[in-house]
């Protein structure tokens, strides 16, 4: 069974650094139409030795929108807590690729209306019990003129299976997977930065055909907050095709010699996958 019961709380929309230190003020707003969280397995049954997927259906009012990983300029980031039986375990929680937002004050990267997150967990080989509750506490926020923080409650209960092939996949499920962003294997990818712009130089893995024409459309959003600024697209240029290079505004995390730059790479309003791609910046000579 699922339950779901959010609770909301009022919050001005405010500026990164103020969003992150001000605490949660009781009050809900009645005009607010309600924002629900909804878990789902993928299969009927838990079988040792292998993944299990469970699918959480954020769904939010007309007119709002909740946020990504990365949330943006503002916004908060959902935050998922698991109560797991013994022998369970989360191994990610995967996100499609999101929209950007920008209502001329800051900008912030989600989703509207509804989107799905999968949650891939792993039982052990010796897992123990007849039945496996698997329960979540999220805090998440949505946003219009206004943001308020949305606490959800959810579990799932589902039967032990026995050892056999790998249980089917609800074709929804199999559906939002094929909708994740991909990764970029086999792809050539070389990142490099200056005291106020970073360089991602991309040239795509074998049999991945990317139109010449989309390039200059592309966006790179961070995994990191704050990696990289998103008032302004990449600015592109075509070294040799199928090679390009963007250059963006280094934001005040921007990682430093040595660490990882991770984003995607989306093409808004194409019907184009996404692609999460990832470097080693340098060390400094």
């Amino acid at each position: 069974m699922t339950t779901a019961t959010p609770r909301r709380f009022p919050l001005q929309a405010l500026p990164l650094a103020a969003a992150l230190l001000l605490p949660l003020v009781p009050g809900a707003r009645a005009d607010a139409a309600p924002a629900t969280l909804n878990l789902s397995a993928a299969s009927e049954e838990v079988r040792p030795g292998q993944s299990l997927t469970l699918a959480i259906d954020l769904t939010v009012p007309d007119g709002w929108h909740t946020y990504w990983v990365n949330p943006g300029e503002s916004g908060m980031a959902p935050d998922f807590r698991w109560t797991l039986p013994p022998g369970i375990t989360l191994s990610a929680i995967h996100y499609p690729a999101p929209q950007r937002f920008d209502d001329g004050i800051s900008v912030t990267l989600g989703y509207e209306k509804r989107v799905r997150l999968l949650a891939e967990f792993q039982a052990d080989p010796t897992l123990a019990g007849d039945t496996f509750t698997l329960s979540l506490k999220a805090t998440w926020m949505i946003c219009r003129e206004l943001c308020l923080p949305v606490e959800s409650t959810a579990q799932v209960t589902l039967p032990r299976g026995g050892p056999a092939e790998p249980p089917a996949i609800h074709p929804d499920v199999a559906e939002a997977r094929r909708r994740l962003p991909r990764p970029a294997e086999g792809w050539s990818i070389a990142v490099s930065r200056s005291s106020d712009s970073l360089r991602v130089r991309l040239t795509p893995g074998p049999g991945v055909s990317i139109p010449a024409e989309a390039w200059p459309r592309a966006w790179l959003f961070p995994l990191r907050r704050g990696a990289a600024a998103l008032n302004t697209p990449p600015a592109w240029s075509g070294d040799t095709h199928p090679t390009w290079t963007a250059t963006l505004a280094a934001g005040l995390g921007a990682p430093a010699a040595g660490e990882p730059f991770e984003a995607l790479l989306v093409f808004p309003d194409l019907p184009l996958p996404a692609w999460k791609i990832q470097a080693v910046l340098p060390d400094s000579p």
